[in-house]
């Protein structure tokens, strides 16, 4: 029957629709790449590593202790680097050092991060529509992040060990600038390669789906081929001509 899908059926198919596909593939990259360019709001981000210590200064190894409670720190340190104690003073030296205004919630907003399994690393990625806003604010943050989870954490808190010396504070430097942030001077987002790739797919998928139904659902008979899908093992017998 001719609504039984083969691969010579697929191919028939595909014959018929290529250049409707190419046409409409072309129109779709365009209108995507047009919405990219003009009416997305593009977006820049900075970056900053933090690496985790977990050694005192005289140790030349880590220890299992250690190891094992490292990503419960980088996230306990993710946590401070986003809460109020973190961001509102830092919203104060964006107003007053660089008449930028934001809230913490919105500053918050813009954060993203990610923990590096297998390593004492986290990084923190601040994305933003004006470039410089974004590398500002992490810039800040790898300044003064630091300094604000060794006020708020101890030592004593998460690892009992030998291994590990409180300073005379009773806090200990727990974490530090591993890479700067950087500007960045090409978009973020939106990737035009990822979205004319996204509309040429998905438009080819959608015109080829439609050839295919018409041609699985059209009841017309146009040619022999035709006849004979479904009279199926039926021999044609002949055809008569038309004449004008």
């Amino acid at each position: 029957m001719k609504n039984e899908i083969s691969l010579s059926m697929l191919w028939k198919v595909f014959t018929k629709a290529w250049t409707a596909m190419l046409v409409f593939v072309i129109v779709a990259m365009l209108i995507a790449g047009l919405i990219t360019n003009y009416l997305m709001v593009k977006k820049y981000s900075s970056s900053v590593t933090f690496y985790v210590i977990n050694v005192s200064p005289d140790s030349d190894y880590v220890t299992t202790s250690l190891t094992q409670v490292i990503d419960h720190l980088s996230n306990d340190y993710i946590q401070i680097i986003k809460s109020e104690v973190m961001l509102a003073p830092l919203c104060e030296i964006l107003e007053n050092e660089y008449n930028i205004e934001y809230t913490p919630n919105e500053i918050r907003k813009m954060i993203s991060t990610s923990i590096n399994t297998g390593s004492s690393t986290f990084s923190l990625k601040i994305t933003n529509p004006h470039t410089n806003h974004a590398y500002v604010i992490a810039q800040l943050i790898a300044n003064e992040a630091p300094a604000i989870v060794k006020e708020y954490t101890s030592i004593s808190s998460f690892i009992d060990s030998p291994d590990y010396e409180e300073d005379s504070t009773g806090k200990i430097e727990k974490m530090r600038v591993l890479n700067n942030p950087k500007l960045d001077i090409e978009p973020d987002s939106p990737n035009l390669l990822l979205n004319l790739a996204v509309s040429a797919v998905a438009t080819a998928v959608v015109v080829y789906a439609i050839f295919l139904l018409t041609f699985m659902f059209n009841t017309i008979i146009s040619s022999e081929e035709d006849i004979k899908q479904i009279t199926e093992k039926y021999p044609v017998i002949g055809t008569i001509p038309r004449w004008e």
